[in-house]
């Protein structure tokens, strides 16, 4: 938690100096929280989804019933990006930080809420729910893991 918070002031103020600053003035840890657990309904704009990469910024355990900013925990830059029906995922290899280790690509379709994704013989593999989505920023619950994004530059 020491270490999110910094980060969160830095990327959501340089992006969206209206979204940190709300009127009730909760701060980005808060406002992300909030988004993680559901507190606050967003709409949708999957229109914004494949408008460049992401980049995993914090995450919560979502087997929990109530949650308090300690258990937002920094996140792994994995890297995400989706184009039209394909998104390209590149996880941080645990042994060296400053390297990707599995690099995938998935089929996937957005239905309702839901994010389903395929294997290459086109056989479901997950599904993620949307919990936010605007132009700059993502959340998604990964089974198990509710995950916020931010944007990030495309690396391909």
């Amino acid at each position: 938690m020491n270490k999110i918070l910094p980060i969160l002031f830095l990327i959501c103020g340089s992006f969206s100096p209206n979204w940190v600053q709300s009127q009730d003035q909760r701060s980005p840890t808060e406002k992300v929280l909030d988004i993680l657990t559901q507190k606050e309904s967003i709409k949708l704009e999957y229109d914004k989804l494949n408008l460049g990469a992401w980049e995993a910024l914090s995450y919560l355990d979502a087997k929990k019933a109530e949650y308090a900013e300690e258990d937002l925990l920094e996140a792994v830059p994995d890297y995400y990006h989706f184009l039209d029906s394909t998104v390209i995922v590149k996880l941080v290899n645990p042994n060296d930080y400053n390297d990707y280790g599995l690099q995938l690509e998935l089929k996937y379709k957005i239905l309702a809420k839901e994010l389903i994704l395929y294997d290459k013989k086109g056989k479901e593999k997950d599904r993620w729910t949307f919990l936010y989505l605007d132009q700059n920023y993502l959340a998604m619950d990964m089974g198990g893991l509710r995950v916020f994004f931010t944007k990030t530059p495309v690396q391909e």
